[in-house]
């Protein structure tokens, strides 16, 4: 099975670039973050001309989520808090705390789901560089900064506690397997990046698992990169 994770940043603005990349790729499944836009407004012709059927959860201008399978999709969830909140903002804003309540509900999400006996995929921008081999530079980007603080790494580790693995460990460890980088002063060009888009995997076997960084150099790109893992379930 060949699962894959997209913060697109704007799914309508990189619609054509979607449809692209999945008929290119042909995952089984797509998650898609930042999506951008309220749920009528969702561009869902584009994924039924590729052969997916797709669930949202939608905002206007910020957030949003999605799932595109080729297989169908049932008893969607929508939400493990609030569908309306923001989870990305600096430490110490509302938004922040926020955050580390979300990444508590997944915890227990997470737990139920692997004491149910199936294999699980929890795939996502977590935003959340777990080590600081996951920086392009952690002191330079700033300990307190977002993205690397204790309370996001815990939280983080909470959610592996439940009987995950961090599917990019399972076969690499080494460092530069950034999944973000910054718009400005050139930071993909240079190589200044976060890995902060994870798949957590329970149950199933790690195959292979890579970054498709010529998404992010393509024209007019997400700062993400899609991740595309492999999973064996026999």
């Amino acid at each position: 099975m060949v699962l894959a994770t997209w913060n697109v940043n704007s799914v309508r603005k990189r619609a054509e670039a979607v449809a692209e990349w999945l008929h290119a790729n042909r995952p089984d499944a797509l998650c898609l973050q930042e999506t951008k836009v309220v749920d009528d407004d969702f561009p869902a012709g584009v994924f039924d001309e590729c052969g997916y059927e797709v669930a949202c959860c939608g905002q206007k201008t910020y957030n949003g989520v999605a799932i595109a399978s080729r297989h169908g999709l049932g008893d969607v969830r929508r939400g493990l808090i609030s569908p309306d909140e923001d989870n990305g903002s600096p430490p110490g804003s509302e938004k922040y705390a926020f955050k580390l309540q979300f990444l508590a509900a997944l915890k227990e999400r997470a737990a139920e789901l692997a004491a149910a006996g199936r294999p699980v995929a929890l795939g996502g921008d977590y935003n959340v560089a777990p080590r600081d081999e996951d920086v392009y530079d952690i002191e330079h980007w700033g300990r307190g900064q977002i993205a690397v603080t204790p309370p996001e790494r815990e939280a983080y580790a909470g959610v592996l506690a439940a009987g995950y693995a961090d599917a990019q460990l399972q076969l690499d460890a080494a460092p530069r397997s950034y999944t973000w980088w910054d718009y400005r002063a050139g930071g993909f060009r240079h190589d200044r990046g976060l890995r902060i888009d994870h798949f957590l995997v329970h149950g199933a076997r790690v195959d292979a698992l890579r970054v498709d960084r010529r998404a992010r150099g393509a024209p007019q790109p997400s700062d993400h990169a899609p991740v595309i893992v492999e999973l064996g379930l026999g």
